[in-house]
């Protein structure tokens, strides 16, 4: 088997999930071959049980449903990283559509760059299945879109726009089974998006845990996807929970996977003027740009930095920490 496609799944809409297993059926293989398994995260009802997934699975000869119960995208992504055969992986996600040539421009790239261990889509349009307001389509970059002009890749130790987001993510499966087992045994906590929490970031916690071991990871123009997305997931408030719960994360991810870094991240936890300086030049900047949507969802982003870097310090009841929950950001 050259290749394992998964989707993790939980409660998907039907109009987006069946575009994304249509997708699947019109890849072009060129002598490649791949078994499909979708993790259910536990869905209601049971991803199994839906009469339109039973139709289209009859036309992937190699297909299985299984069924995690620990809530949380790490935890799906980890089963289905456990339960693979392919001698490839590729993460999709229920509401991305692939490019027909996804699988064929992929592979090659792990043999030209042997020394990149993850690479993921440089091209990511974004379509939006209802009719939203004009103000939502400056909020594209919160739903990944992408256009990449070169292949780029990296090897920091902090976030670099060169790292792929996790849909379309694709890697050789036994370099992150030691993940897997950590994710497991609780050594990383990152759980990712469990239905109520928009607490992510456990795809980039996939990419780190390479780096600390040396490998690269990239983005190539080559590879394109489409990103699917209802138009409940466009409302400010939304907008604003998730870029929360991308920024509260980034401490304890980077401080699981490089734990050097956590004792000079508890000893200095914002200080208190100067949080009150960032959200003043915030407020200045947007305001004087009349953007006071991009205010509240940029302000989100930088509280859940603050907040993080808190709650890394064993500091979980503060000012900052009860704004957070008065806005509903978690």
């Amino acid at each position: 088997m050259n290749l394992t496609i998964a989707i993790c799944t939980y409660n998907p809409e039907e109009r987006y999930f069946k575009r994304c297993l249509l997708s699947l059926s019109q890849l072009t293989l060129n002598k490649l071959n791949f078994e499909l398994l979708i993790v259910d995260n536990f869905s209601s009802p049971p991803i199994s049980e839906r009469f339109y997934v039973q139709e289209i699975l009859k036309s992937f000869p190699h297909s299985r449903i299984i069924v995690e119960q620990k809530r949380g995208t790490a935890f799906a992504r980890c089963r289905a990283i456990q339960e693979a055969k392919g001698e490839f992986f590729l993460f999709v996600d229920d509401d991305v559509e692939l490019s027909p040539d996804y699988l064929v421009q992929s592979v090659p790239l792990f043999e030209k760059f042997p020394n990149v261990a993850i690479w993921g889509a440089g091209k990511i349009q974004v379509e939006f299945l209802d009719l939203v307001d004009k103000w939502v389509h400056q909020f594209n970059y919160l739903f990944t879109e992408r256009n990449f002009q070169y292949l780029e890749y990296g090897c920091n130790h902090t976030w670099n726009n060169a790292y792929p987001v996790g849909m379309g993510m694709i890697f050789r499966p036994e370099m992150l089974r030691p993940y897997a087992e950590d994710v497991f045994s609780g050594k990383l906590t990152i759980k990712g998006r469990d239905g109520k929490s928009l607490v992510t970031n456990e795809d980039t916690q996939m990419i780190w845990y390479m780096t600390a071991k040396g490998f690269a990871a990239g983005s190539s123009p080559d590879l394109k996807l489409r990103h699917l997305i209802p138009s409940r997931r466009t409302t400010l408030s939304y907008l604003a929970r998730l870029n929360y719960g991308i920024s509260v994360a980034i401490a304890k991810t980077n401080a699981e996977v490089y734990p050097d870094k956590l004792p000079d991240l508890k000893r200095n936890p914002p200080r208190f003027f100067r949080i009150l300086k960032t959200f003043l030049k915030l407020g200045f900047n947007h305001t004087i740009e009349l953007q006071f949507r991009r205010l509240f969802v940029d302000f989100a982003f930088e509280l859940g930095i603050i907040n993080g870097r808190y709650r890394l310090a064993g500091i979980d009841n503060n000012i900052w920490i009860r704004l957070a929950r008065f806005l509903n950001f978690e």
